[in-house]
């Protein structure tokens, strides 16, 4: 396993500081760890803790330290995996189709069969598998989403009435399921809000939308919700969309995407706590602060040009998994163990430079700038006070604070 610390750290070192990248620590796992291939297009984490991986050769199973791998099974592509309320396993793949995996035995059985010699062009594919907690699994193809019940084993298909481009009708979709037990098909058609009592798909964003504002083109790749409850969705060329259930509002975001497809969002938080989305697009991941409404691409995925192709948050261990194309990078969001601080604007004149640090009593620090004078940093509070001190007071040559005493005019402003 390889770490990088993505970002700038700008606190506590002698470099300029000006607007700040995050500063985040990512691990990376590749087929050096053991993958079965670093094309990974889904997660999911089963009730028992592991992390089910499917990726562009087969599905595989991490505990942390060790790849499980299930090569024998030759399931192949895995666009799909989710887990039911039994812990047993449901993932799609294209050798087989809709495949139910026994989580005691590992056993492995066909439930919806991929068939490409009849006529019928719906049952070619059953792709995005994803069980959602009534244990209903939802699958998609080109050109309808499907619900497969395990209990009757009956395949109900839900059709589109409206075309792409005014011919067939073309759409692949993914499926999320909000806390209220709401479940959400993203399709390349729309948003659809899944009306369990009477069986149907609603749009809410979309050319068939129900709200007039909301009835815009538009091409969706998956969801997630945040703390709120309110939807992120990556919006392929038309870039970032945030949609509230509550209201049926929604925004989109296309400043800084304009050249890539955001695929996928997922809320979590910086190294200092601070609640961000990771965004993940077809060249990287970025990071993006709502509430400021500031974004930030991490050059060491944008440089390469990394594709993000799905996003796992396993809240109990406060770990954000991404699934690339170049494997799987891991963010521990809890005791990252660095923290970056932000020298307010408002107070000092950026960029600047820390030159020297100095503890001075009741656990604060004295920071030495390469000018403005000095900063008093409080920790527990993140709290500064600066510091200015008659030029004729100090030599010319005055860069911070060397030694370990502070010169007596200086202590005059403590």
């Amino acid at each position: 396993m390889r770490c990088f610390l993505f970002g700038l750290l700008v606190v506590l070192l002698p470099w300029s500081v000006s607007a700040q990248m995050p500063s985040l620590k990512l691990e990376h796992l590749t087929t050096r760890e053991g993958l079965p291939s670093n094309d990974v297009w889904c997660l999911n984490k089963d009730r028992q803790g592991f992390l089910w991986i499917g990726t562009g050769r087969n599905i595989c199973r991490y505990d942390g330290y060790n790849f499980l791998r299930l090569d024998s099974l030759k399931l192949g592509y895995c666009s799909g995996v989710s887990t039911d309320s039994k812990g047993d396993i449901y993932t799609s793949n294209d050798t087989r189709g809709l495949c139910k995996i026994d989580i005691k035995t590992l056993a492995v059985t066909t439930v919806v069969k991929n068939d490409y010699d009849d006529a019928d062009p719906s049952n070619d594919l059953h792709e995005q598998g994803m069980v959602d907690s009534y244990d209903q699994v939802w699958v998609c193809d080109y050109t309808s989403v499907q619900r497969y019940d395990p209990a009757t084993k009956k395949l109900r298909r839900y059709t589109f009435s409206m075309t792409a481009s005014g011919g067939d009708v073309y759409q692949y979709a993914s499926f999320f399921e909000d806390a209220q037990r709401v479940l959400w098909v993203v399709s390349e058609l729309g948003l659809y809000r899944y009306d369990r009592k009477h069986d149907k798909l609603i749009c809410l964003l979309g050319k068939e939308a129900i709200l007039p504002q909301n009835r815009i083109p538009i091409r969706l790749c998956k969801a997630s919700a945040d703390a709120a409850g309110d939807l992120w969705i990556g919006g392929y060329e038309y870039g970032l969309v945030w949609f509230s259930p509550k209201t049926q509002s929604f925004r989109i975001r296309k400043e800084g995407f304009d050249h890539t497809n955001v695929v996928c969002a997922r809320e979590s938080q910086d190294e200092n706590g601070r609640k961000i989305l990771f965004v993940g697009t077809d060249d990287g991941v970025s990071i993006y602060y709502p509430d400021r409404n500031e974004l930030y691409h991490l050059p060491e995925f944008y440089n390469t040009g990394i594709q993000v192709k799905d996003m796992q948050d396993d809240k109990a261990n406060g770990i954000l998994w991404i699934g690339t194309g170049e494997g799987i990078f891991k963010y521990r969001y809890r005791n990252v163990g660095i923290h970056t601080v932000d020298l307010p604007s408002s107070i000092v004149r950026l960029p600047v430079k820390i030159t020297s640090i100095l503890p001075i009593p009741n656990g604060a620090y004295l920071l030495g700038l390469s000018h403005s004078g000095a900063l008093v940093w409080t920790p527990t509070t993140n709290q500064f006070r600066r510091l200015t001190y008659p030029q004729t007071q100090l030599p010319s040559n005055f860069d911070g604070f060397r030694g370990s005493l502070l010169p007596s005019r200086i202590k005059e402003f403590l």
